[in-house]
């Protein structure tokens, strides 16, 4: 069946080929699954994989000598399913996640990203929130970080990235006795 699903996933809507990074983490979401549940998966689990990886990876080869392949390797998260994930960190009671995915999403940012952001990083700006970044993946010296503006949705609480920081720094208040950071916790 997995080979199947992700046999549907080889050829995007826009009917370039996907990546090989792109199909193998299917294969990989499903041994991590595996591993949290403490699980075995069959060794045919592990023969089909590779079979099935090796012919993609000559079947990419092929396509991205045609010029049938995107540029680049990640899809974004549509958003519809981005409302859906803050939405039910809303009803699980997940704020963390809720701002951080926010965060993500309205800074445009990589995980790696907004991990290290602190108080340091943000500053009220008229009818927005900026961050700037003490560094990023090509400027490891952060001389060249650039304002990032985050503004409130006041149509959609779910997705409002400016209340969600407020609730979540209210939550939090006691942990910024001893850190300024927002969710890094081992400085």
């Amino acid at each position: 069946m997995l080979k199947v699903f992700v046999a549907t996933k080889t050829t995007k809507p826009n009917g370039k080929t996907a990546s090989f990074e792109n199909i193998r983490k299917y294969f990989d979401a499903v041994q991590w699954g595996a591993k949290e549940m403490n699980a075995l998966l069959p060794v045919s689990f592990y023969q089909a994989k590779e079979k099935f990886l090796t012919a993609f990876k000559k079947r990419v080869a092929s396509e991205k000598g045609k010029g049938n392949m995107d540029e680049n390797e990640a899809d974004p998260i549509p958003m519809d399913l981005y409302e859906l994930i803050c939405t039910w960190a809303v009803k699980e009671g997940n704020v963390m996640l809720h701002t951080w995915t926010l965060l993500q999403w309205n800074l445009m940012a990589r995980s790696v990203n907004v991990e290290p952001l602190g108080l340091h990083n943000l500053k009220v700006f008229r009818d927005s929130l900026q961050f700037l970044y003490d560094q990023n993946k090509s400027d490891q010296e952060g001389a060249k970080t650039t304002v990032k503006h985050v503004y409130a949705n006041p149509l959609n609480p779910f997705i409002c990235p400016v209340l969600s920081l407020g609730i979540y720094v209210s939550l939090n208040k006691s942990k910024f006795c001893n850190s300024e950071f927002l969710f890094k916790t081992d400085v």
